[in-house]
């Protein structure tokens, strides 16, 4: 019965969210043009996240809308949760199979005994929190699980086996765009599977949802230009749906090429300038990964986070210094 209430409550939470966000972006105009390239992003492996299953882990078949996850460990991040107001539930992906050829799944952080994988969403609620609110989560792979999402591996009974965070850097890679059918949004939509867009430079672009297209789906998703033997990400532009688009999850040999470094619910949005990955992550922000770093702090002299995420923290994210004074710098 408690089950039933909390999937009765997030579902409400979720429906709401997505209206509140709908309703807000007729009056944000977008700053930067739709995603033309997705990825590549890195899984990291075992993160601390404990979590489990709300509802029992079924494959995925026509119509499932997969399941809810809850995170019960650790203790600090739940007890974060409790003081911020967000829940700490979740929503995961219908299960698929994994159709990566097995000499991949070492790349993208697959353990060898798994057999079924579901995409977790961020935690409802993540698309509604201010800055402040964000900057509460520390700057580790457990933050990234909760604010971005990740993948979940389970064993052939249903058993979760291991958990990853979605991460900057190569291992999962994808081709597109592809045209997403106004038939296959319905019907995605249908099944409840549609979720807001995290907070990030993706919303810049106009997304307003995301979702997470297991192997296969081409079968039940009538009208898609390419079929998704390896999975897919959805995104809604709204409007009259000819942004929306999706891409695929390919081998890394028919990757689209050029590198924007862009994560699935809305990391950064980074055109290929030719720089090299070291080059490209040292201009992000420590914290947030989403704006370039615009922010000295002293006495370190360290340039580690944008002016936003500097507001709200002590130290020094690179040496742990205390922070005296902070300058903001043009660059």
């Amino acid at each position: 019965m408690i089950e039933e209430q909390l999937l009765e409550q997030v579902r409400q939470l979720e429906a709401e969210m997505g209206d509140l966000q709908s309703k807000q972006q007729k009056f944000i105009k977008p700053t930067q043009p739709p995603l033309e390239a997705l990825g590549p992003f890195s899984a990291k492996r075992n993160v601390r996240v404990k979590l489990r299953t709300v509802e029992k882990v079924v494959k995925g078949t026509d119509g499932v809308n997969g399941t809810l996850y809850e995170v019960t460990g650790p203790k600090p991040i739940v007890k974060l949760c409790k003081q911020i107001n967000l829940s700490t539930l979740g929503t995961l992906s219908p299960l698929g199979e994994i159709t990566l050829p097995k000499d991949q799944w070492a790349g993208a952080n697959i353990p060898k005994d798994a057999s079924m994988f579901a995409f977790a969403y961020p935690l409802a609620g993540v698309s509604q929190l201010n800055n402040d609110e964000l900057q509460s989560f520390s700057d580790n792979d457990l933050h990234k699980f909760v604010t971005i999402g990740g993948y979940v591996y389970f064993t052939a009974q249903g058993e979760v086996l291991q958990v990853n965070a979605i991460d900057m850097g190569p291992g999962i890679f994808f081709d597109g765009p592809h045209a997403l059918p106004m038939t296959a949004l319905v019907e995605l939509q249908k099944q409840g599977r549609m979720q807001p867009v995290s907070a990030g430079a993706l919303r810049d672009t106009g997304a307003e949802f995301f979702c997470c297209m297991r192997p296969g789906e081409e079968t039940t998703l009538k009208g898609l230009p390419k079929s998704v033997e390896n999975g897919a990400f959805a995104y809604n532009y709204g409007g009259d749906g000819t942004k929306n688009r999706y891409f695929r999850v390919v081998p890394e040999e028919q990757a689209t090429q050029g590198r924007p470094v862009v994560q699935p619910g809305g990391l950064t949005v980074t055109k290929d300038t030719g720089t090299d990955d070291s080059a490209l992550s040292s201009t992000l922000c420590h914290r947030c990964a989403v704006r370039n770093v615009n922010c000295v702090f002293l006495p370190c002299k360290h340039m580690a986070c944008c002016k936003d995420c500097a507001e709200g923290i002590k130290k020094c994210p690179m040496c742990e210094r205390g922070i005296r004074m902070k300058i903001e710098v043009f660059c």
